[in-house]
């Protein structure tokens, strides 16, 4: 069973670049973008997991999977190049997005 304090400093970054990349995807629903937005703002001012509702958690699991799906597109538009470093990052966004959505 895993817990909001297996959630390191380190990938509390890789959330916010993960709803920060993932934004643009909500621009047509102004009111989900607006949450994401105030969920961020929490999370760049308070590291901790343990401030949001199971909501908020809900909103970042899901905004972190669709991440994935972003990234597996711009990955594989990017066949042709190597990029360990993008492999990693959503490789990282994927577990956490696991984590969160099994609490």
């Amino acid at each position: 069973m895993q817990r909001l304090t297996d959630i390191t400093p380190e990938q509390v970054k890789y959330i916010s670049q993960g709803l920060h990349d993932v934004l643009p995807e909500y621009s047509e629903d102004i009111i989900l973008l607006a949450r994401l937005s105030k969920i961020m703002q929490k999370l760049s001012a308070n590291n901790s997991m343990y401030q949001f509702s199971s909501e908020e958690i809900d909103l970042i699991a899901m905004g972190l999977n669709d991440c994935c799906y972003v990234l597996d597109d711009i990955l594989k538009d990017l066949d042709d190049c190597d990029i360990p470093e993008g492999r990693e990052y959503r490789s990282q966004i994927e577990s956490i997005s696991e984590i969160l959505s099994n609490l």
